[in-house]
């Protein structure tokens, strides 16, 4: 084992991404999911620090079929604390507690059919990300899953496409599973059984009306919002619309009824339904509690569905729009920063430095204007949001990635993103855990391409952020 998105609604008028509901059937099987190896797991796991958690990544590309559903195997631990992956399998054995699991992965290209990153149990996944296939494509998934106490489950990422050939899943720095245990930490997962018509042009709030886990009651049945008391919280909304090809289609996060996102994704529509993961970390001060609410906006010309679940004994055949949410840290003070991007202009053909600005920074000797420095040692959840500008030629590409000293910790500080330049703004989102040794500190920061043919913005504010969140120590 190895131990290691100017404002968006401005930019949208100016111009003018397969879950499964938990059925009891599904519920019941994952709860009872029996690893058939031997992987010590700890009864007592949700109590300890470090927590236990996983670091996979591809190494060489893993070519997959054309239309069939297939696990990544993961063939490099960068870290694995308490041996919940085998060197070389698609899956991770998980015992009792709350985990957090987040998929990255990098697709060849080809401009043919559909590409879909899920995650789950088996074949029953329960978050899904999917898009248009398109010269380069990267796919991010977000789970929060629970594991009951004295059982385990297995889970894995599984990939399709519908390219008319097979597709390679790229290797290397591009593709790479995190898995790491939240403890008994509070935690919702919601999801909707029907569709939801949005009206063209209308900023709509979704509303919930499963509730899949709220053991704090956090949300009212049927309500848009969760109220959330003091503390660090992760908010990852799973937003699926139904096939229209015409406009734009945005997801976004209010907080206290305002949009603080435009804390926003966005993506031009398809010749498939689109699913759209917005993982976010918002800090609630102590003694006082927020609201927050998904929000969906479209510009087909016309009425658009975000899709519900589709279910029958127990199968899942179409993408459905869930919203998880995880408290990482009960204390808003603890380490954690939180960066906006200052609007830039980039260069054709050129790796660029984004530059920021804090928005939240309890330890500001952390925080500074090249993205995160001087980071302590233990597990720490890094996320960038990068929203370009309306172009409709080439390829535009991000990637976070990790130094000491200002260079490189070799491929394994990377997290990459990549996507067809289109008519709309375009959100490209970059997750990555990293353990940071004993005795040592970090350096993280966002870099920016585009080939376009001439210069192309990056939009700051509230469109572009960076995200550090300290979930365990050493």
């Amino acid at each position: 084992m190895n131990s290691q998105l100017r404002s968006f609604a401005l930019a949208l008028l100016a111009g003018l991404g397969v879950a499964c509901a938990d059925t009891p059937t599904q519920a019941g099987l994952e709860a009872s999911v029996a690893d058939t190896r031997s992987r010590p797991i700890s009864a007592g796991a949700t109590l300890l620090s470090p927590k236990f958690h996983a670091v996979l990544r591809r190494n060489f590309n893993q070519s997959i079929p054309d239309n069939v559903k297939t696990a990544i195997a993961w063939d490099v631990e960068e870290a694995d604390f308490g041996n919940l992956h085998i060197t070389g399998a698609s899956d991770v054995t998980l015992g009792p507690g709350t985990w957090l699991l987040v998929a990255i992965v990098n697709f060849s290209s080809d401009v043919d059919g559909y590409r879909s990153v899920s995650i789950g149990p088996n074949l029953f996944a329960r978050t899904v990300s999917s898009i248009q296939g398109v010269s380069a494509t990267t796919l991010t998934a977000t789970l929060v899953a629970s594991v009951p106490v004295g059982t385990t489950a297995n889970y894995s990422v599984y990939v399709q496409h519908a390219a008319g050939n097979s597709l390679d899943v790229m290797g290397s720095d591009y593709s790479r599973f995190f898995v790491v245990q939240l403890g008994p930490d509070p935690f919702v997962r919601l999801h909707k059984s029907a569709l939801q018509t949005l009206l063209n042009q209308t900023v709509t709030a979704l509303t919930w009306d499963v509730e899949g886990a709220d053991a704090w009651n956090l949300h009212g049945a049927g309500a848009p919002s969760v109220t959330l008391p003091s503390g660090i919280w992760l908010l990852s909304p799973f937003v699926s619309w139904a096939t229209n090809a015409s406009g734009v289609r945005i997801t976004s996060i209010a907080e206290n009824g305002t949009d603080i996102g435009l804390n926003s994704s966005s993506i031009q529509g398809g010749g498939v339904g689109q699913s759209m993961n917005l993982p976010l970390v918002r800090v609630v001060p102590s003694g006082q509690t927020r609201d927050y609410e998904v929000r969906g906006l479209q510009s087909s010309g016309g009425n658009l569905n975000v899709v519900g679940e589709s279910c029958s004994r127990g199968i899942c055949k179409n993408p459905e729009s869930n919203f998880y949410v995880a408290q990482l840290n009960p204390d808003p003070s603890s380490p954690s920063g939180i960066l906006r991007a200052v609007t830039q202009s980039i260069p054709h053909s050129s790796w660029t430095p984004v530059t920021w600005v804090s928005e939240h920074c309890p330890n500001p000797s952390i925080c500074g204007p090249n993205g995160f420095e001087n980071v302590g040692p233990g597990v720490w959840l890094l996320i960038a949001v990068v929203t370009w500008e309306s172009n409709s030629n080439g390829v535009l590409a991000a990637v976070l990635q990790e130094t000491e000293g200002g260079s490189q910790v070799g491929p394994v500080g990377v997290s990459y993103s990549s996507i067809q330049a289109a008519n709309t703004a375009h959100s490209m989102i970059l997750p990555l855990v990293k353990v940071v040794p004993a005795g040592a500190t970090r350096e993280y920061r966002v870099d920016v391409w585009q080939g376009t043919g001439g210069s192309l913005d990056v939009f700051g504010g509230v469109a572009t952020y960076f995200i550090a969140v300290q979930l365990a120590t050493l």
